[in-house]
């Protein structure tokens, strides 16, 4: 049965859709560094309000994230059978996915919580450190598993 093909317009739309979700996802991810950077060198009360801010723009980014698969399952289905599940590309992009999203929740937001608190008290500035540190490193680890699924996708190897 045909749903529709790759040059459809619903399949556009979807398509669209799906790319807005990886560049607020992802550009959510990216700059959370920068401003957890930010809120180190500011520390005290205006440092946790900088960790505060990123808190709330990294959630909006997960939930962005999260929809990106959703998206794709829809650009599957509608492709008619030109892309498919079975394909090696997008196994491993779920699986990656599912990788970086297992980062996220058990990682990089228990240590966002706690920087946020760390980052406002002075009296807690090694322990900041400590947790900025590890943002840094999972956050990059997160984000390279971000690009790995986005060159997947451009070349989609395989196919």
């Amino acid at each position: 049965m045909l749903l529709a093909d790759v040059g459809s317009v619903p399949y556009k739309i979807v398509y669209v859709l799906h790319i807005v979700a990886v560049v607020v996802g992802f550009g959510g991810v990216v700059l959370s560094g920068i401003a957890t950077r930010t809120a180190l060198e500011r520390k005290g009360p205006e440092g946790g309000a900088i960790a505060a801010a990123n808190s709330r723009t990294a959630a909006v980014a997960a939930y962005s994230l999260y929809s990106v698969p959703v998206w794709g399952i829809f650009l599957i289905i509608l492709s008619d059978d030109q892309f498919t599940f079975a394909q090696p590309w997008v196994s491993a992009s779920f699986t990656l996915f599912i990788v970086g999203v297992a980062l996220m929740l058990g990682v990089l937001r228990p240590a966002m919580k706690r920087f946020d608190v760390a980052v406002a008290d002075p009296a807690k500035a090694e322990e900041a450190e400590k947790l900025g540190t590890m943002l840094a490193v999972a956050g990059g680890v997160v984000s390279l598993i971000w690009v790995v699924i986005v060159v997947l996708m451009v070349f989609k190897p395989g196919l």
